[in-house]
């Protein structure tokens, strides 16, 4: 599977799963969060509202949403590039949430596989069940300690590597 035709339009990660996230973004408490994909920046405003003093760094890559979305006012650093060919910074959490479902299967499982390596604590995945079904997820992806799958939107939760 290499994701949707020309012209159609994939489902998209929701905001349903940011509550649950977010509380385990408040237990874990990091030092630092790469948010990979992270189009108008929702995941970079809970943390800047809920863990003051995390640096959050974004991997982008359409240079158009970084100024469309103020990116720059929300992230410490933004990075404009690919995820599937950018190197990935050691930080303590990757989000990847609205990315997996866009791109190549392969490619979503060596995106992960590397996020895993890059995050000391935690890896959070965001895809809409239309696209992965619960269990296409749990078995897509080692490494689950733990998900949520909404009416919308799956999250999982998967250890670091780093």
């Amino acid at each position: 599977m290499t994701g949707p035709g020309p012209g159609a339009r994939p489902a998209r990660s929701g905001p349903e799963g940011e509550p649950w996230v977010l509380a385990w973004l408040r237990e874990l408490k990091p030092a630092s969060v790469l948010d990979v994909g992270p189009g108008s920046g929702a995941y970079g405003h809970l943390v800047r509202k809920y863990l003051p003093g995390t640096q959050l760094t974004a991997v982008e890559a359409r240079g158009s949403h970084v100024e469309q979305f103020g990116l720059r006012d929300v992230y410490d650093e933004v990075l404009v590039a690919d995820a599937v060919a950018a190197d990935l910074p050691a930080v303590d959490v990757v989000v990847l949430a609205g990315v997996l479902e866009r791109t190549a299967e392969g490619e979503a499982a060596g995106l992960r596989t590397r996020a895993r390596k890059a995050a000391r604590q935690a890896v959070f995945l965001s895809v809409p069940v239309g696209d992965w079904p619960h269990r296409r997820a749990l078995a897509a992806f080692d490494g689950i300690l733990a998900h949520e799958a909404g009416r919308e939107t799956g999250v999982y939760l998967g250890g670091g590597l780093a």
